[in-house]
C-alpha cells in the first residue's frame, strides 16, 4: 500500500507540496537561521541531523496520520527547493476547528509568499477539511507574521496573555480566526473584482 501524502497545491507563483527525506538540506538551510526560529516554539537547528529527524519524527510520522501538514512551499521556477512549510492541525475536531501556521526563509520575507500560499492552503482545507473555524496565532513581537495573517482574511480576535511558554519565557499571543462564512464572503469578493 503507498504512503499518504498530501496532495500539491499550486497558486500563482508557488507549489505547495509533500516534503520527503531528501528535502533536509533545502529546510535545514533555514531552520539553523536563529531570525527564522526566533517567534517559533523550536530552536534553531544545529545540524542538518536535527532537520532530518524533524521530517522523520514529525513530517513523515504525521503522514502516516494522515495530518494534512506540514506542506512545503517552493518557487514554481525550482520546486526541487523547499523555502518555508505550510500547515493545519485540527485544534478540534469535534468542534470543527483548525490551526494555522506556517515558517519562512528570511529571504523570502516581505515578498507576499505567505498570504499567497495560506490563501492556497486555506482554500483547500474549507473544501475538503470544511472546518467552521480556522485559527491562527504569533507572538505580540511578531508584527510582521500579524500582517501576514490580516493579509489572508484572518481577523484579530485579541490577545492572551501568557499563552505560550517557549524557550523558557511566557509569551503573549496576538489570536486570530477565519470562519467558513467569512472565507466564502472573501471568495466571493475576490471573484467580482476579478471580472
Amino acid at each position: 500500500m503507498e504512503e499518504w501524502r498530501p496532495p500539491i497545491l499550486e497558486s500563482e507563483r508557488l507549489y505547495l507540496r509533500p516534503i520527503e527525506e531528501a528535502d533536509a538540506e533545502s529546510i535545514y538551510s533555514y531552520a539553523c537561521n536563529e531570525d527564522v526560529a526566533m517567534f517559533t516554539s523550536w530552536y534553531a537547528h544545529e545540524s542538518i541531523d536535527d532537520t532530518r529527524d524533524f521530517i522523520r519524527q514529525y513530517v513523515l510520522e504525521g503522514y502516516a496520520q494522515r495530518t494534512p501538514e506540514p506542506w512545503g512551499i517552493t518557487l514554481k521556477e525550482n520546486p526541487e527547493m523547499i523555502i518555508g512549510t505550510v500547515g493545519l492541525t485540527w485544534s478540534s475536531k469535534a468542534n470543527h476547528i483548525m490551526r494555522f501556521h506556517y515558517c519562512l526563509s528570511d529571504t523570502y520575507w516581505g515578498q507576499g509568499i505567505i498570504p499567497e500560499a495560506g490563501d492556497c492552503l486555506l482554500d483547500h482545507a474549507f473544501e475538503v477539511y470544511k472546518p467552521k473555524r480556522i485559527r491562527a496565532y504569533c507572538t505580540t513581537k511578531n508584527k510582521s507574521s500579524s500582517k501576514a495573517l490580516e493579509k489572508m482574511g484572518f481577523i484579530f480576535e485579541g490577545t492572551t496573555r501568557a499563552a505560550l511558554y517557549s524557550k523558557g519565557e511566557y509569551r503573549d499571543t496576538l489570536d486570530y480566526g477565519v470562519l467558513d462564512t467569512d472565507w466564502a464572503e472573501r471568495k466571493e469578493k475576490k471573484m467580482k473584482k476579478a471580472g
